[in-house]
């Protein structure tokens, strides 16, 4: 995706998203609206208010609910960002990820009876994560999933 628009991606895609100096901001912020949304409670309304999103900017609002659908629209995102280059230790945009872990938030929903059917997509982009630059330093996600009590947790029908 990246490839196609710009030949030497790095911080040049941050530059043009966010411009360098509110990246850090900005994707901390896209990265803690997603851990809400993933984590939050889910409903089985089909279409969510228009208020969510500014529910999402409000970092009171834990225990709202979203539906599965828009949960699934939130981790099709993470994988779009993930998936972006085919070299995936050239991505520069999952430093955000590894700074703001979305763990937790991957492994509820892949734990949830209600998200069920997310949790490949889930499952997925933790493995992806798993993958970014795990031999050049340390990588959160690997030394989670290394102490993950739980392991039926990972399993996916």
């Amino acid at each position: 995706m990246f490839k196609k628009k710009f030949p030497s991606v790095g911080i040049e895609i941050v530059t043009l998203l966010t411009g360098m100096e509110k990246a850090g901001v900005l994707f901390r912020a896209l990265v803690e609206n997603l851990e809400r949304l993933l984590k939050s409670p889910t409903t089985t309304c089909k279409s969510p208010p228009i208020c969510y999103r500014v529910i999402l900017l409000d970092a009171n609002q834990f225990d709202v609910p979203f539906p599965v659908k828009v949960k699934g629209q939130a981790l099709h995102l993470v994988l779009v960002v993930e998936t972006g280059l085919e070299n995936l230790n050239l991505n520069t945009l999952l430093e955000y990820f590894m700074i703001n872990n979305l763990f937790e938030a991957l492994i509820k929903v892949i734990g949830d009876q209600e998200t069920k059917v997310l949790a490949p997509d889930a499952l997925l982009a933790l493995v992806i994560f798993c993958n970014y630059s795990k031999h050049e330093k340390k990588n959160p996600y690997l030394a989670q999933l290394s102490v993950i009590e739980d392991r039926a947790t990972l399993m996916v029908p």
